[in-house]
């Protein structure tokens, strides 16, 4: 019973995340278009910055093989425009880890979310709560692949 209740607790945190995230996208665009940055109003950014829309609604409708291949497409055209670390990359990370997170490829999720990791714990001032998030999430697939190892994190 009482697994059973961290399995649903666990979900329903995951579920909370996607909502959040959505919602701020939505309240982060208007405020970007205010303040939009040169180099973020690129051809290709903004071509990123659609396909990551599309993601979202195709998330939503459950459609994840589809929102996998557009999330990939707009992490690479991110990548290769920003520096590493930019809010836009790990934007695409969560996004391609809850992807994979959700078709059960704990393993590629993993591998996102370790990526993610790294971001934060090299940020110059690290977002302590950030980084307890991921390590959270990295937990949650560790254990649903029953792989008990511990999840390592240095936090400065």
């Amino acid at each position: 019973m009482k697994r059973v209740f961290l399995i649903v607790l666990a979900c329903a945190a995951l579920h909370t995340e996607v909502i959040a995230q959505t919602n701020s996208d939505k309240q982060s665009s208007s405020t970007q278009q205010e303040v939009q940055k040169p180099e973020e109003s690129s051809p290709e950014l903004l071509e990123a910055k659609k396909l990551s829309v599309e993601v979202v609604k195709l998330f939503n409708a459950r459609k994840y093989d589809e929102a996998t291949q557009l999330a990939k497409r707009a992490l690479q055209i991110r990548e290769k425009a920003l520096k590493p670390g930019h809010p836009l990359i790990v934007a695409s990370l969560i996004n391609l880890g809850e992807l994979y997170r959700s078709r059960e490829n704990y393993g590629e999720s993993e591998d996102y979310y370790q990526r993610l990791l790294i971001i934060y714990e090299q940020a110059s001032m690290p977002d302590h709560a950030a980084i307890a998030s991921v390590v959270d999430r990295l937990a949650y697939l560790k254990y649903m692949q029953l792989d008990f190892t511990m999840v390592r994190t240095e936090i400065r």
